[in-house]
């Protein structure tokens, strides 16, 4: 079974060897076969553009798709990703490619460095976090798109206090944040059906 993940930085990786990725972790988990298209610093308008020949020609059966935190960062409107993700989503309907969203991390505050923060310029707003995961959970549901959830396990990581051991910058997870999104995607592929683990 063939699935593509398409995404920025939080599919790609970013300061991850290749084989401690979520995706390579998921991968070697179920025996799916999974292509990793995250882009470092992409936006979703930037995942739209290349949606054709990164995902709809290679003819998958399934389709991950997350992103939107560099839209914001970068000052974005809400509605900028809200669209481009449904756009992408309809694509895959479309063409009979089973789809799938994922939520993205919420920002670690007090691990952020310093140059993401200048360069974010007051732009990483939890308020507009939270907004947007609520609407990726409501266009989830209203159109039965199976929504990935990598947004609770971590926020209840720092309402624990235990956040510092998976992320790295306060905004890209470390090896164990990477386990726990692979722990979090393998629940979901289970609970889709795209994949059995008695079958393994």
């Amino acid at each position: 079974m063939k699935l593509i993940c398409i995404g920025d930085s939080l599919t790609y990786g970013y300061g991850i060897s290749r084989r401690e990725t979520w995706i390579a972790l998921t991968a070697a988990r179920t025996g799916m076969e999974i292509g990793n298209a995250g882009i470092c610093g992409d936006t979703t308008g930037g995942m739209l553009a290349r949606f054709r020949s990164d995902v709809m020609e290679k003819r998958p059966k399934a389709v991950f798709m997350m992103g939107g935190a560099n839209d914001m960062i970068t000052g974005c409107p809400s509605f900028v990703p809200q669209s481009n993700l449904m756009s992408m989503a309809h694509q895959a309907l479309s063409a009979g490619i089973f789809a799938m969203i994922g939520i993205p991390l919420p920002y670690w505050k007090e691990g952020i460095r310093e140059d993401w923060a200048a360069f974010a310029s007051g732009n990483l707003r939890e308020e507009e976090a939270d907004a947007y995961r609520a609407w990726l959970l409501r266009f989830g549901e209203t159109f039965g798109i199976p929504v990935v959830d990598f947004w609770t396990p971590f926020s209840e990581l720092t309402r624990r206090g235990e956040a510092q051991d998976y992320y790295l910058d306060g905004l890209h997870p470390t090896r164990e944040g990477h386990a726990l999104m692979a722990q979090t995607m393998c629940e979901a592929l289970t609970r889709t059906g795209l994949w059995h683990p008695s079958r393994i």
